[in-house]
């Protein structure tokens, strides 16, 4: 019997990049790379090293590729597609195929698991997969590509082309993040570092984000999405936006203006320039 969307065993990433910087330089290069390791052998990074989508952010698709892969392994048992890891330490770590290894977990898979060893740089790795999560089947919403491309800017690594292209976002916005970024470090060094895009744009705006309070907001919101996913509406609502929107009408006449308020003051890049 396939699990339901909340029994689903997720992958919870510990190392960060500094942390695998040094264990790929503590290491030498493989002699010979695996073709299937077994799900044990399979680690995650912190988010915002291979895997840059955000929890909460196209939940029901997320799930419901993932309940897919769940199906697929129990019918008809064959393992998936080959997962892309990043060897560091004696240790490889999942690139591309989250969902996936969130599958093998869930049905506690006891077979090999094909993968694909990438070979280049840690810093190749962590660009190659922000590209493959831009393009593949579940594509990234705006906020995300945005957040991913904040994360470049303050890593300091890329140029403003190579942002934009691997965050699929105009150079335009890049530039915005970076003078944003620029008088944030000069204000506020601690919160320049902890602050979101969003949070970012509020500072900016001089609303000063109150952390405590958008976190209380986030976990209330996604209270309401696992009601949605638990009940099964999640799906309905998605499939006919046109009746969703005169639903929520009868439910309030108010409500859609309300909800237009709120979606147009979170602003997630697309601002003039500041030089």
């Amino acid at each position: 019997m396939t699990p339901r969307i909340n029994s689903i065993k997720k992958v919870v990433g510990e190392i960060s990049y500094e942390e695998l910087a040094k264990a790929v330089a503590q290491s030498g290069p493989l002699s010979k790379p695996p073709k299937t390791l077994r799900l044990q052998e399979i680690s995650a990074a912190k988010p915002g090293v291979f895997q840059w989508r955000i929890t909460n952010e196209n939940v029901f698709q997320s799930e419901a590729n993932t309940l897919d892969m769940i199906r697929a392994l129990e019918d008809p048992g064959k393992p998936l597609e080959a997962i892309l890891v990043f060897p560091a330490g004696g240790r490889f770590f999942v690139m591309d195929g989250h969902h996936r290894l969130d599958a093998y977990r869930t049905v506690s898979w006891k077979g090999a698991i094909p993968v694909e060893v990438f070979q280049g740089t840690l810093e190749e790795a962590h660009k190659e997969a922000l590209k493959r999560n831009s393009r593949n089947k579940l594509s990234m919403s705006k906020r995300e590509k945005s957040e991913a491309a904040w994360a470049l800017a303050k890593e300091g690594r890329f140029t403003k082309s190579e942002i934009a292209e691997l965050a699929t976002i105009a150079e335009r916005t890049v530039g915005n993040m970076r003078s944003v970024l620029r008088k944030l470090r000069e204000k506020e060094p601690e919160a320049a570092e902890e602050y979101t895009w969003v949070e970012a744009l509020m500072w900016k705006r001089g609303q000063a984000p109150a952390l405590p309070e958008h976190d209380w907001k986030d976990q209330e919101a996604q209270k309401i999405v696992d009601a949605l996913l638990r009940h099964k509406i999640a799906g309905p609502l998605l499939k006919h936006p046109d009746i969703t929107a005169i639903a929520l009408q009868r439910l309030d006449p108010n409500l859609p203006s309300a909800l237009m308020r709120e979606w147009d003051g979170t602003d997630y890049g697309e601002e003039p320039v500041e030089l």
